[in-house]
């Protein structure tokens, strides 16, 4: 008996048929979706809007922010088209929210290990878009240094006390790169004492920061990203806490030698402090929990000023000739630690990826 090795004909590829099938798709998906319709933009829902987001915060931090505003207002830094958009947006994720904490109140969810939710970041991805592409108006350099897969930590420099880099850094590579890559970001410890914003980072895949955290996140195999330095205008009461950053000065190094782990450096450039906070020390301590009060705003509600920024990756630094071993070696770790500080120093100043 001889095998049959007559090729099956494929079938003919339909061009309408498959728009028919995506159509078809789409619908589904539509009918799942609660109905929404924004209420109209208008100046006075705008300014109404306004009054609602900073009631909350101290006097001095109202004042500032307001002087702030209006001076941005002058420089041409918000069009028309912009506070549009921030006004459709706030109104859409207030609408989808209630749906979603709805359901999530009856325990209507699922969560990997570390408390991620895909259905909230999906939720939060139009807001976090509308950010990264209109707000910051962030561009990109050497993305492609990103590996496909595989453990990898990116190391990055403060871009404010507020985990908003974090969250660019985030969008970028979710977005841009080829392979959709979720970064898992190392919030510091001190966010972990604000209501709401731990859980929502934790929804949306970000990891508080400490060296078993990330340890587990690279056994993995995951993309981490820590982030060195203590950011500008953080109040001093912060700076002074030993928990702000339990991984060190040098531990992303230590880590990175101890689980053979490559480092890619990331600048971020062009950002801008948040509203008033340059001015504030006491006032920041009642200033700071009181605006989580509108958490109907998500993150929108501590929001920096406008400004374009530029994140830069590096080609990766592979320290694994050093072996396991050189985690260590205290000199060593410290000089790969200065090592990786100076390059994305430099990435910052302008000198773009090396």
């Amino acid at each position: 008996m001889s095998d049959d090795k007559t090729p099956v004909a494929e079938e003919p590829f339909n061009r309408s048929q498959l728009r028919a099938e995506v159509d078809r798709l789409i619908g589904e998906l539509e009918q799942g979706q609660p109905a929404y319709s924004p209420p109209p933009f208008t100046l006075a829902g705008l300014i109404q809007l306004l009054e609602q987001s900073i009631r909350y915060f101290a006097p001095s931090a109202r004042l500032e922010m307001l002087r702030q505003f209006r001076q941005q207002l002058d420089d041409g830094a918000f069009d028309m088209e912009t506070l549009r958009g921030a006004w459709y947006l706030a109104q859409y994720t207030l609408e989808m929210q209630a749906d979603i904490v709805k359901r999530h109140l009856q325990g209507d969810y699922e969560t990997d290990a570390w408390g991620l939710d895909w259905e909230i970041l999906e939720l939060i991805r139009p807001l976090l878009d509308f950010s990264h592409n209109y707000y910051f108006r962030v561009q990109t350099q050497g993305i492609e240094q990103i590996p496909d897969y595989g453990r990898t930590l990116l190391v990055v420099n403060h871009a404010g006390p507020l985990p908003w880099d974090l969250m660019m850094v985030t969008t970028a590579v979710l977005n841009q790169h080829p392979s959709q890559r979720l970064t898992r970001g190392l919030y510091p410890n001190w966010l972990a004492s604000i209501p709401f914003v731990p859980t929502l980072l934790d929804r949306l895949g970000q990891v508080k920061a400490n060296a078993d955290n990330t340890r587990r996140l690279l056994d993995a195999e995951e993309l981490v990203a820590v982030f060195t330095g203590e950011g500008h205008n953080l109040p001093t009461f912060l700076q002074a806490s030993p928990r702000l950053n339990s991984l060190g000065r040098s531990g992303f190094v230590k880590l990175a030698l101890a689980q053979q782990t490559p480092i890619i450096p990331v600048a971020i450039a062009g950002a801008s402090p948040w509203p008033g906070l340059s001015n504030l020390t006491a006032p920041l301590t009642t200033a700071l929990p009181a605006s989580l009060r509108l958490p109907w705003l998500g993150l929108l509600g501590l929001i920096p000023l406008p400004a374009r920024w530029t994140i830069s990756f590096g080609p990766p630094l592979d320290f694994n000739h050093y072996g396991r071993a050189g985690a260590d070696n205290v000199l060593l770790v410290d000089r790969l630690s200065d090592q990786v500080r100076q390059r994305i120093e430099l990435m910052k100043n302008g000198a773009g990826p090396q």
